[in-house]
């Protein structure tokens, strides 16, 4: 779904619980920084979805797995970050801006209003590896190819 291609059964089920690592970080900060309504947390966050969707390589979150745990658990380190998972990375990175916005306005409702189905998306792909975006990723892709052969 993240568009990490080529893998085996065996090296996706190894790379499970690293694949989630990312997703349940940002997780943990948007949830606190709805719940809180902390503009700064919800930037920070956004700071580290933008560099993970527009900077190729790897998300910042993939380098605590990659340096850190990884070790630990003797798992595999985990590839480069695939175009469909860094697009989710960058509608995250805007939609948290939006979200911090509001709440520095003091629209907190609206705040609410955004923040919600964020967390609701980031759970999903925290809990099931199933990422929303990266299906909107994957549908453009093909309606992109098809516009382009007619």
């Amino acid at each position: 779904m993240q568009g990490y291609k080529g893998l085996s059964d065996d090296e996706r089920k190894e790379l499970g619980l690293a694949l989630r690592l990312s997703p349940a970080l940002c997780l943990i900060g948007m949830t606190l920084g709805v719940a809180l309504e902390s503009p700064a947390i919800l930037l920070g966050i956004a700071a580290t979805a933008a560099l993970g969707g527009f900077v190729t390589g790897k998300h910042p979150f993939d380098l605590i797995w990659d340096r850190g745990l990884r070790r630990l658990s003797a798992g595999p380190s985990l590839p480069p970050t695939p175009p469909p998972r860094r697009f989710a990375c960058q509608i995250a990175s805007v939609w948290l801006v939006a979200l911090a916005a509001a709440h520095l306005a003091g629209a907190h409702t609206l705040g609410l209003v955004l923040g919600v189905p964020l967390l609701l998306v980031a759970t999903v792909v925290t809990t099931t590896n199933w990422c929303v975006p990266s299906l909107v990723y994957g549908v453009l892709g093909r309606w992109r190819l098809r516009s382009s052969v007619t």
